[in-house]
């Protein structure tokens, strides 16, 4: 005969049992819960590292354009900046091989690591791989936050199948002419019409225009790269004379004029913008030089140099390749329109950028070469779908900027 008494002891006999067997499925639940966790935390910083690298590197990209080996910009700055991020409690280290270049404007990082467990160890599993992948893409910029000057100047136009620069020699050609007209260039007399086309026209939304060399009608004119980053040293004057190549004018940028030029105003500007001339431009030019002069001063021996793939770079000994802070975005207005004088409005047709070497001697104005440079806080134009391997990053523009990207699309 089974008791009460009995039949209790067998009931939290079996509850015993129970619980014991439910508690091996349990505690492995939590183990796994715990460790998937942990993957999880560290699959996060290896995410963050990649997408470091990519950006990083993309900036390398732009400023070593076609540079893909381990000693490029590219690669380097890719390490580098993936070094900042911790993963697992050590620094992120990737290497060289883990960057790939599926475009030339394009740069994708693939990382696969060990990730160790802590309690999936007592089922035979002591670590279990992550994958991340992250990709950048860099394009031209419409539109940029900060480091303005208060200065914009003439893109270039052409005459016949002649560009025409703000060089030396350009005052002899006179201001921007679409009549029939001839001029002489080198001793040879050239005739035709002087016509303009910025590298911003819409119809070259998507295109890689870098390659473009001709000058002839139809094709482009305003200042682009590499086609017009040729190490060519360039005057840009102020009052020069209204619509001759290399005319440049004070454009109002509120505040303070001096600080804006030796420090950047750091406003939006971008093609399509209107601004206002200054006051009175003549009156400035004392104080247009000794800003240019303290400008300067921030990096007194930086200097244009061609590196190791020909390109025109500006070298540094206080900041790295094309971060010199006197390579200042520049704006410029289409040539075809009225010259405007004293407080009046002209609208940005083009941006780009200049490296600044010396102010002019009337102080009206500065020396140096137009360069490409990439920009931060922008509106990024369309990236071309086949992009040149010597493209500057932004296309032919002067002016990039890099941002991330799907990375499937690069598989």
């Amino acid at each position: 005969m089974i008791t009460k008494q009995t039949q209790r002891r067998r009931d939290r006999g079996s509850a015993v049992t129970l619980v014991a067997v439910a508690l091996v499925p349990l505690l492995a639940a939590a183990a796994l819960a715990i460790d998937a966790g942990y993957i999880f935390v560290v699959r996060n910083q290896l995410q963050n590292a990649a997408d470091a690298a990519a950006l990083a590197g993309g900036q390398g990209a732009m400023d070593q354009p076609g540079n893909y080996t381990a000693d490029g910009q590219a690669k380097q700055r890719a390490m580098q900046y993936a070094a900042m991020n911790k993963v697992n409690g050590k620094a992120a280290t990737i290497a060289a091989n883990e960057i790939r270049f599926p475009n030339p404007n394009v740069v994708l990082v693939d990382l696969t690591r060990p990730v160790p467990t802590f309690f999936a160890r007592m089922f035979g599993i002591e670590s279990v791989n992550v994958r991340v992948r992250s990709a950048s893409i860099v394009a031209p910029v419409t539109e940029c936050v900060g480091e303005w000057r208060p200065y914009a100047t003439l893109d270039q136009f052409v005459h016949g199948d002649v560009c025409v620069y703000p060089t030396r020699d350009n005052e002899s050609h006179g201001p921007f002419n679409p009549n029939v007209h001839t001029w002489t260039v080198n001793g040879r007399k050239v005739t035709g019409r002087d016509y303009y086309l910025s590298p911003y026209d819409p119809s070259f939304r998507g295109q890689d225009i870098s390659n473009q060399t001709a000058c002839g009608p139809g094709a482009i004119t305003g200042f682009m790269a590499p086609r017009d980053v040729n190490g060519v040293e360039v005057r840009l004057e102020n009052w020069v004379g209204l619509g001759i190549p290399g005319t440049m004018y004070q454009i109002n940028l509120g505040g303070d004029y001096r600080s804006n030029i030796v420090n950047g105003w750091r406003g939006r500007l971008g093609v399509g913008y209107t601004m206002q001339t200054m006051p009175d431009q003549r009156s400035l030019a004392n104080t247009s030089k000794a800003a240019i002069n303290e400008l300067i001063a921030k990096d007194p021996n930086a200097r244009l140099i061609r590196d190791a793939n020909g390109r025109w770079v500006v070298w540094s000994d206080r900041y790295p390749i094309n971060k010199s802070p006197r390579i200042i975005p520049m704006a410029f207005i289409n040539p075809t329109l009225p010259p405007p004088g004293n407080n009046q409005s002209l609208t940005i047709s083009n941006i780009g950028a200049f490296f600044v070497t010396r102010p002019t001697g009337s102080g009206h104005g500065i020396w140096g070469y137009f360069i490409h440079k990439r920009m931060y806080e922008c509106v990024m134009d369309d990236a071309p779908t086949n992009p040149a391997p010597n493209s500057s990053g932004a296309a032919g523009r002067l002016l990039g900027s890099v941002r991330l990207a799907d990375p499937l699309r690069y598989e």
